[in-house]
């Protein structure tokens, strides 16, 4: 068991039960269709344990410097979580996702080149937004498809760098 997943279990309580283990390395994507209160649990769970893991300076990172403010997703991060008993969390993918739509993971590179604040918002609606809104609501566009893969890169942490 790696130094991360050990701290995870040791210090994230809703990763102490082992039938919570279970929903949280299974496939929950579909869980936001059928059962969103599980989804979002699942969700909350994982962002709020890869940002205390991160402060922690346990997230993998290159090199092997320790960076408390951002993680590197990808296979090592997907290796450093695998478990004997429960696999591999094969939803980790719309964990990440989430986090970026929300705002609450930031990728590097639009962090560091962004000229205006991450809490900056802009309140102009488009047509296109709308649009996208509306198919999306009719399932014609995004759902569990567009989180399937795990996005590969550096993303910042917005909760541990304040």
């Amino acid at each position: 068991m790696t130094e991360l997943l050990q701290f995870i279990l040791d210090h994230e309580k809703a990763f102490q039960s082992t039938g919570r283990l279970a929903s949280l390395y299974s496939d929950f994507r579909l869980q936001a269709n059928t059962n969103p209160d599980g989804y979002n649990a699942n969700i909350s769970a994982w962002r709020k344990a890869l940002a205390d893991a991160a402060r922690a300076g346990l997230i993998p990172s290159q090199g092997g410097s320790r960076d408390l403010l951002t993680i590197r997703t990808g296979d090592e991060l997907v290796q450093a979580l695998d478990s004997k008993q429960w696999g591999r969390p094969l939803a980790l993918g719309s964990v990440i996702h989430d986090a970026v739509e929300k705002k609450e993971m930031i990728p590097l590179k639009d962090f560091l080149s962004s000229n205006t604040s991450i809490y900056s918002r802009n309140w102009t609606i488009t047509p296109q937004q709308v649009i996208t809104w509306m198919l999306r609501q009719l399932g014609m566009v995004g759902g569990v498809s567009t989180q399937d893969r795990l996005a590969v890169g550096q993303f910042v942490l917005v909760a541990n760098v304040e």
